[in-house]
């Protein structure tokens, strides 16, 4: 008897309880999202792809034979879809504007959502002897075109090596502009009095120099065959020593490829300073260090070799310091006053297109921000990049050399004369709007001398509203011109430039003068 009341209390709970519910079903309705996930390339639907619809909670479906998914009971409000397949690039990766994914605001049923999965290209390839035979553990390296700051480098992205049967495959590369090298072989240690051979360093399609190499461009879904036939060819034999090194010490020495792959060296006792090899015909870098007491000395040599090279002796040395003086130019209205400017300086090298060296100059201990240095440059030739803090650069040099016009060389032996830059602050301004379609988008705007090197363009986005502005600007004549992209635009290159000079907007600017120009916008496509 004590127990008989409560039931009804248990039912009413529950029924108070559905009651409830049915409230919510009503204040949160419900939908369907249903939709394809297509080839970009051919729009042919791809079947069992994984799509993901994310609101609250992530839900995923795989899609049928047709390519098709379906969702059902998808409340109201913001949700993001994606879909992803092997074989295909994931949302946003290679290609940030891919349209794999998407969001929506449901506020009903919501069909034909189409959702592009952009197939991955494929590189693959055989190499091959002259004689047809198969050569296996061959390396293969893929190198990617990049734009960086409006000049080309090449970025090396793969590496992989050939099977039993001389065959490489390569997946995942988006769309972009590659070139593909197979070997060198390396050299390994023969029996003595065998015939010392190997393979050389190829570029496709058969070119021994890089600035030879055929670029490939590589489209989304494409199957590219890049096949290799080499010969065998006598290996030249290479040795010396390092000199300058105290016998205590150990040397470290390494040869290295135009592609920037190390060859490997023999050093029996690498405190008796003796190295050898044998590598095939070809352009090489040599490099060599020892840590002594403390300080690092190096020596770097270029070798161009065609038969056997022997006796090269290398001479270590402490790391060559270029200096760097800032000297500040009044510009007459100071009362003979002015505090020195500051500037960053940095030689970037320009010898060779792949990932170039950067150096920076550091201020001297117990000197003032206007007396700095630059350790460690190598032979090769550089471009000194000047970055001023409120001012512009009027002159840069090195002894005769016009380093706003060219480059700076650093010779195999001596010394380079010091880098002297000059600053003022009585630049012109140059200012305006870019004319932007529906005002929405983005623009880069470029100021291009009108004569000299291309060195000296400058760069500066614009704003949602298009406006733009350049400041402390060296007097003279300049083009202007506005992009609404530069991310693979090499305007670094005259020649990649001229086409668009027609659009370009001449300005002449005078000290502490503003120049106002208007521009359209230059639409490069994806």
């Amino acid at each position: 008897m004590r127990f008989s009341w409560m039931i009804p209390l248990v039912l009413l709970c529950v029924e108070t309880v559905q009651s409830q519910g049915q409230v919510s079903e009503v204040e949160a309705p419900r939908h369907i999202v249903s939709g394809t996930v297509v080839d970009s390339v051919t729009g042919v639907p791809i079947p069992r792809a994984l799509v993901k619809l994310e609101a609250q909670a992530a839900r995923y479906v795989l899609t049928d034979a047709n390519g098709t998914f379906r969702f059902e009971g998808v409340a109201e409000g913001l949700v993001h879809m994606e879909a992803e397949k092997p074989g295909f690039f994931r949302s946003g990766e290679a290609f940030p504007d891919a349209s794999s994914a998407s969001s929506f605001q449901i506020s009903g049923d919501m069909n034909g959502v189409v959702l592009k999965l952009i197939p991955e290209a494929r590189l693959s390839g055989h190499v091959r002897s002259s004689q047809g035979f198969p050569i296996e553990g061959f390396q293969i390296r893929v190198y990617r075109k990049n734009i960086v700051d409006g000049a080309v480098q090449w970025e090396d992205v793969v590496n992989v090596n050939t099977d039993h049967e001389g065959y490489f495959r390569i997946y995942s590369m988006p769309k972009e502009s590659v070139i593909v090298s197979a070997g060198p072989e390396k050299w390994r240690l023969r029996p003595t009095g065998a015939k010392q051979v190997g393979y050389p360093l190829v570029f496709y399609p058969n070119a021994r120099e890089f600035s030879a190499a055929g670029v490939l461009l590589v489209s989304p879904g494409e199957q590219i065959e890049t096949d290799f036939s080499v010969d065998q060819q006598s290996l030249c034999e290479l040795s010396g020593t390092v000199v300058g090194v105290p016998a205590a010490f150990d040397t470290k020495v390494e040869l290295i490829t135009q592609a920037g792959d190390p060859v490997p060296l023999g050093q029996p006792h690498p405190q008796q300073h003796e190295f050898f090899g044998y590598v095939t015909p070809g352009t090489y870098l040599l490099r060599a260090s020892a840590e002594v007491n403390g300080k690092n000395l190096r020596a770097t040599l270029p070798l161009t070799i065609t038969g056997n090279t022997t006796g090269i002796q290398v001479s270590l040395a402490s790391q060559l310091a270029i200096p760097v003086t800032l000297r500040t130019e009044s510009d007459g209205n100071n009362n003979g006053t002015i505090e020195p400017f500051t500037a960053n300086v940095e030689l970037i090298s320009t010898t060779s297109s792949f990932a170039p060296v950067r150096l920076s100059a550091e201020q001297m201990r117990d000197r003032d921000e206007s007396v700095m240095e630059v350790a460690g440059a190598e032979p090769g030739t550089y471009r000194v990049e000047i970055t001023p803090n409120d001012s512009y650069v009027k002159a840069a040099t090195s002894g005769s050399t016009d380093l706003l016009q060219n480059d700076l060389v650093v010779p195999e032996a001596g010394r380079v004369s010091p880098i002297e830059v000059v600053l003022r602050n009585d630049g012109g301004e140059v200012g305006g709007k870019v004319k932007l379609p529906d005002r929405k988008g983005a623009a880069t705007v470029l100021l291009v001398p009108a004569s000299g090197s291309s060195r000296n363009i400058r760069t500066v986005a614009a704003t949602r509203e298009g406006n733009f502005l350049f400041e402390q600007v060296r007097p003279g004549t300049y083009l202007v011109l506005a992009f609404n992209r530069v991310d693979d635009l090499e305007y670094r290159n005259p020649d990649a430039l001229s086409k668009y000079v027609t659009n370009a907007t001449q300005v002449v600017v005078s000290a502490r003068q503003r120049v106002t120009a208007s521009l359209d916008l230059i639409e490069l496509g994806n």
